[in-house]
């Protein structure tokens, strides 16, 4: 929606939307792109943020699975099944790990990807379970897909819109930033 209305307001505007590793802000400070939006760690000094959007964690499991029909399922319940991570050296994958190692859990297998979707496409074709960040609550609403909001508040992350502050007063930037979401978390 926030792409939407920033065409619709400015359809003079070139979009060219990338996905980049969150957690590095070098694009934007080395000029390379205006605006970020990303669940950044470190903000460091000239950048400006405004929140945007909150992820919440969820277990998905193939639609099929034993366990899909329960409305609660702990991540001990799939000890030695195959997990579905994001690529090692990845904030994500870094995330997942610490997860499941704090549940004592070492997966039989690991098969890794850069995306949720094919996260997401993987857990569907019933190859394993994973731990994903989702904007809704309640997590992805996927045929054979069975999803579970995952663990308490600390798992959340909020998502930002970052920008250099020397580009304030860029239009584009201004329109961009007005357009985008506000959330309180």
């Amino acid at each position: 929606p926030w792409i939407r209305r920033l065409r619709v307001q400015r359809p003079d505007i070139r979009i060219d939307l990338r996905e980049v590793d969150g957690t590095d802000p070098s694009p934007l400070l080395e000029g390379q792109a205006d605006l970020i939006v990303a669940p950044l760690l470190d903000v460091p000094a000239g950048i400006v943020k405004k929140r945007v959007a909150t992820l919440h964690p969820c277990l998905v499991l193939p639609g099929g699975h034993r366990l899909a029909k329960r409305k609660r399922v702990g991540l001990k319940d799939l000890a030695g099944e195959t997990f579905v991570g994001y690529t090692p050296g990845t904030l994500l994958h870094e995330l997942q790990m610490q997860e499941l190692l704090r549940h004592g859990l070492r997966p039989g297998n690991v098969l890794t990807t850069e995306s949720t979707d094919t996260i997401l496409g993987y857990v569907e074709s019933g190859l394993g379970f994973s731990l994903i960040p989702w904007l809704d609550p309640a997590g992805p609403r996927i045929a054979g897909v069975a999803s579970r909001p995952y663990a308490a508040r600390r798992h959340v992350h909020a998502v930002y819109a970052v920008w250099r502050a020397s580009s304030a007063d860029n239009p584009l930037v201004k329109a961009a930033v007005a357009c985008a979401p506000e959330d309180a978390g």
